[in-house]
């Protein structure tokens, strides 16, 4: 049985700008077939042909097509650029930071994408999505001969310390985003 992990407003998210620019790249190629424009206007409609669909492609990819899959045999990480097979024998176990992260017993360390913790949740001190799916995907890598889910749970534990951490950072991410706003507000007067 496969278990996908995902945050649940990414695939809305990627719809939402794909079908824009998927109609737009359309537009883009019938109005450089069929308008009676010079050379150079039907250069700049096929431009936003290419754009348009690169754009749409890279949006899919990063918001639709990423997902953490569990499987009888192991794990599959779906990034936006990259995707890795682990079986659950290579996998020392998940925690949750920023985003997802598997631990490899051999490698560097996997941050999933498509599991990211809400910076709302951790400036409010509390456990994320990416926590929850942590806590999942450590279960079942105890079902699969892993170390037991408690050991797991207690090694990868988000601690009051790293708790902390974690909510300066998302508030410090709230701070700069508020700083620029403001001066983005005060630049346009």
């Amino acid at each position: 049985m496969t278990r996908t992990f995902r945050n649940r407003t990414f695939p809305v998210i990627g719809w939402v700008c794909v079908v824009p620019l998927a109609l737009a790249a359309i537009g883009c190629l019938v109005g450089a077939i069929v308008a009676d424009v010079p050379l150079v206007g039907r250069g700049w409609l096929l431009l936003g042909t290419a754009a348009s669909t690169a754009l749409a492609v890279v949006v899919r990819r990063g918001y639709i097509a990423t997902r953490v899959e569990a499987t009888g045999e192991g794990v599959v990480v779906v990034n936006p650029w990259r995707t890795e097979t682990l079986a659950w024998g290579d996998v020392l176990g998940f925690s949750a930071d920023t985003h997802l992260v598997v631990h490899r017993r051999q490698g560097p360390k996997i941050r999933v994408f498509a599991v990211q913790a809400a910076n709302l949740a951790r400036m409010l001190g509390r456990e994320s999505h990416a926590d929850h799916v942590a806590r999942d995907l450590n279960g079942l890598l105890a079902e699969h001969g892993g170390p037991s889910r408690a050991s797991l749970d207690q090694e990868y534990e988000l601690t009051p310390e790293k708790r902390r951490t974690l909510r300066r950072q998302a508030l410090g991410v709230a701070a700069a985003m508020a700083v620029l706003f403001v001066v983005r507000v005060l630049v346009d007067r």
